[in-house]
């Protein structure tokens, strides 16, 4: 009796952490996103396809850059490569 209680205490335990653990979504190459970095006064956000993931850096053909919430760095007649560390993401949203 004492191993049939051991036993399903490990089960229910077990089952527990197990229950708990939830999958996040990674982004991957070929996803477009929105990435916003620096702080809530000083937003800075980037949306493009992402090209590369490594090194602890996304890189992204970025269509469109914003500043402060209202001052655009470059849009879709300008648009560029750029890379951004991954410390530095405060916010990711993917467009599906």
């Amino acid at each position: 009796m004492k191993q049939q209680t051991k036993l399903l205490l490990n089960a229910i335990i077990l089952m527990t952490i197990l229950s708990g653990t939830a999958f996040a979504r990674m982004p991957q190459i070929g996803d477009y996103v929105t990435i916003e970095l620096g702080t809530k006064e000083k937003p800075f956000t980037i949306e493009g396809t992402i090209k590369d993931i490594g090194n602890d850096l996304i890189c992204l053909y970025s269509t469109y850059a914003v500043t402060d919430g209202t001052t655009t760095i470059w849009d879709n007649t300008n648009p560029r490569d750029i890379c951004v560390g991954t410390g530095s993401i405060v916010f990711l949203q993917w467009h599906d």
